[in-house]
């Protein structure tokens, strides 16, 4: 088995705030910018940490027109992240516009891992265990690289899509709880059941040591095996 990237989600509003966060755990250099930290810093800030010689997982879940999937797909991939995400949701014709430009990888979300059974009823969705494959086999006919999948749905992508590169949030490390998350795993066993890329964040941002938790997650990683992510 290869060695997972392990992004640690920079869940903070200002492009400070996450400076402050990269320098606690450097020399690391994968880390997940989201939603919120988009929102405050903008592209610019993205570039910004790229050119620093950051890895950045640009995690904005893309669900629109195909074109404008299309479109914005083509700005992010020239702001030179490693990774971002769309939705499977979006259906075929929208997968459609996410043909790779550059080194930028293209995985598709499948459930949010914040939906139980009882939301998707309510949104008069199938259960997961029949979506989550349903909408993996889509991603892997458009050609992208993998999907967003809970830790407890490794299993069964991994089975019908050998190749497929797995991003698996909602892992917990230490004593943190699972927040807003359905489904949560330690990260080590979500290594290895398959999952090719962990991405953790209030567990180390947020313990009372980050750097502490950090140096702790890496220590776990290397007494059970030699795959540490970097």
């Amino acid at each position: 088995m290869h060695s997972p990237n392990l992004w640690i989600a920079l869940d903070v509003p200002t492009q400070k705030e996450a400076e402050a966060l990269i320098d606690q755990f450097h020399p690391h250099r994968q880390f997940k910018v989201g939603l919120e930290l988009f929102a405050g810093m903008g592209p610019q800030g993205v570039r910004r940490f790229v050119d620093q010689g950051l890895q950045i997982f640009l995690d904005l879940k893309l669900h629109d027109i195909p074109t404008t999937v299309g479109r914005t797909l083509q700005q992010i991939q020239h702001l030179g992240v490693s990774l971002t995400t769309v939705h499977a949701s979006g259906g075929a014709s929208m997968l459609d516009e996410t043909v790779q430009i550059g080194d930028t990888a293209v995985v598709a979300v499948t459930v949010l891992t914040s939906l139980g059974t009882l939301e998707l009823d309510q949104l008069g969705w199938i259960s997961p265990g029949d979506l989550v494959p349903r909408l993996a086999r889509l991603a892997q006919a458009k050609g992208l690289s993998g999907v967003v999948a809970s830790a407890s749905e490794i299993d069964g992508i991994k089975r019908l899509w050998p190749r497929a590169r797995i991003v698996v949030p909602g892992l917990r490390w230490g004593s943190g709880g699972a927040d807003d998350h359905a489904s949560v795993m330690d990260p080590y066993q979500a290594y290895k059941l398959g999952a090719t890329d962990l991405v953790i964040g209030r567990s180390l941002t947020r313990a009372p040591d980050p750097r502490w938790a950090y140096e702790a997650l890496q220590s776990y990683f290397k007494e059970n095996s030699d795959a540490v992510g970097s």
